[in-house]
């Protein structure tokens, strides 16, 4: 796969975040946070790291966050070339969540914040819609999404990263492998035109 995007392909996305996520701001976790409340939440992850070292480590490290209008990334120095395909996946998923969290202000978040089965939350159902968009920048890198991608989101499913979230691996595959023939035929797309 091609290592990065084109500059045009990322201002369009951006102009997209910009409209709909108004105020858009881009920080990273190793740095200064913008506001006192993420200064807040970076000390309470600080805080659960105490009992869980490896959760704080992943959240740092690993994970990205959209979170009302900030955009959360690991860092500057893993994260800041947005053209980097990897990195642009990740703001194109991210953005699904920031529009999803417009959109559905209580449910969503709520989904988070009960770390239960999908059954009960629907979270899976939020990731399902990020990750489909990192199998979109595959498909449109590529022409195909790997058997190794659905691999790797069938993990995240099934393990530790998102609690057991929804913990039939034959299911999660199943409805991947759904989502790439949709692709594959033009039936699911991303939410703005390729360029």
């Amino acid at each position: 796969m091609q290592s990065k995007v084109s500059q045009t392909k990322l201002d369009k996305l951006m102009v997209c975040m910009r409209r709909d996520i108004p105020n858009l701001r881009i920080a990273y976790k190793d740095e200064p946070m913008p506001t006192w409340w993420l200064g807040a939440l970076m000390m309470l992850v600080r805080l659960v790291g105490l009992i869980a070292p490896r959760l704080e480590e992943q959240w740092f490290t690993n994970y990205s966050n959209g979170i009302f209008n900030y955009l959360l990334l690991p860092s500057r120095s893993t994260h800041g070339d947005h053209l980097d395909v990897n990195v642009y996946a990740i703001l194109r998923h991210e953005y699904v969540h920031m529009r999803d969290m417009r959109r559905h202000p209580v449910w969503f978040p709520l989904s988070y914040l009960l770390v239960l089965p999908t059954v009960l939350t629907m979270r899976a159902h939020w990731e399902l819609r990020g990750y489909t968009q990192q199998m979109l920048v595959e498909y449109e890198c590529t022409g195909d999404v790997s058997d190794h991608t659905l691999d790797w989101i069938a993990e995240k499913f099934t393990g530790a990263m998102y609690l057991w979230m929804w913990p039939f691996g034959n299911r999660v595959r199943s409805r991947l492998k759904d989502i790439r023939r949709g692709i594959l035929k033009g039936e699911v797309q991303g939410f703005y035109p390729a360029v």
